[in-house]
């Protein structure tokens, strides 16, 4: 079996999910704070393995980071839109409000750095059929937004009952599907959950979050810091097998350091990604070696999420020809 690793960056966290911020230049202080000490570690931990990845970039934060924007397309990996400003209200907002976040995004991304924008991620995973609509719409070639999870998406649930007005409008709970999904399809016009077939097939490619065997957990790195080496081998090990192809999803905060938080400021020091995923995400380089070493059998290939939605559609093409 030939296996093929897609690693994505999801470039957001640390200057919003883990450190609140409800005012606006508070939070683009902190979003450049995250880019100045993350990135060039992401960039230095990609280059020494040799791994090409996917960047969802929120659109509005590039433009005061621009010359590390540029390194990520420089060095060979692909931007992609986290949205514009990261609103997690996307599938619950009118189509002019959607448009801002998909299509200005991708238009923002393609001018700042000069390459085309083929993917989308939606912050919090929400998308809707109208999200797909607008995806469309603006030119996308495919979507990894869908996460179907159910243990995640009961946690999600659990949370967002907890948290208030907050948790309504920034946490977004998808209906779970307990059967394996394929690594890439035509979403259906009338549920994106499903494939489409004839005139309910949609154009744009979905690539799901990979959800693994048994446990049904996504494959989401930063879930398994706070878990010793032996569990984490052995929900790795058995949830990707027998799978050829694994999107591993990485976040920007993984990459911290506990002198990181000195930086930040007073304020969200209890709110830290320290004490927000506990004390072993210090180590998160060498848990995400430890993760990758775990699905290298068979020897894989790694590649882009643009790479394997083009293979997907080439496929598709060869098998109209036969």
């Amino acid at each position: 079996m030939n296996r093929s690793i897609a690693v994505s960056i999801d470039v957001d966290t640390l200057a919003r999910d883990l450190a609140v911020a409800r005012l606006t230049s508070t939070l683009r202080a902190r979003v450049r704070l995250s880019w100045n000490l993350i990135m060039p570690r992401l960039l230095a931990w990609l280059s020494e393995r040799h791994i090409k990845a996917t960047f969802f970039l929120v659109a509005d934060d590039i433009l005061d980071n621009l010359s590390l924007a540029k390194e990520i397309v420089a060095e060979g990996h692909e931007a992609a839109s986290h949205s514009r400003t990261h609103s997690k209200l996307i599938a619950a907002a009118n189509r002019d409000d959607r448009l801002i976040e998909i299509r200005d995004s991708k238009r923002m991304i393609e001018d700042a750095l000069g390459c085309a924008v083929m993917g989308f991620r939606a912050p919090g995973y929400c998308i809707s059929n109208e999200v797909m609509d607008s995806l469309e719409e603006a030119g996308y070639l495919y979507d990894a937004s869908l996460n179907v999870s159910f243990p995640y998406n009961l946690v999600k649930l659990v949370w967002r009952s907890m948290m208030g007005e907050y948790g309504r409008n920034n946490l977004a709970v998808e209906s779970p599907l307990l059967r394996r999904l394929p690594d890439a399809f035509h979403p259906a016009r009338l549920d994106y959950r499903n494939p489409g077939t004839g005139s309910d097939r949609r154009t744009i490619v979905e690539i799901p979050i990979f959800i693994m065997n048994r446990t049904h957990l996504p494959l989401a790195t930063s879930l398994f810091h706070s878990m010793g080496s032996r569990l984490t081998r052995a929900l790795i090990v058995s949830g990707t097998a027998g799978r050829g192809f694994i999107p591993m999803e990485l976040h920007d905060f993984e990459f911290g350091q506990p002198s990181d938080n000195v930086a930040v400021n007073d304020s969200v020091r209890r709110r830290s990604f320290m004490r927000y995923f506990g004390a072993g995400v210090q180590n998160g380089e060498k848990k995400i070696d430890e993760i990758i070493d775990m699905i290298r059998t068979p020897p894989p290939r790694f590649i882009r999420l643009c790479d394997h939605a083009a293979e997907y559609l080439a496929g598709e093409s060869l098998a109209v020809r036969l």
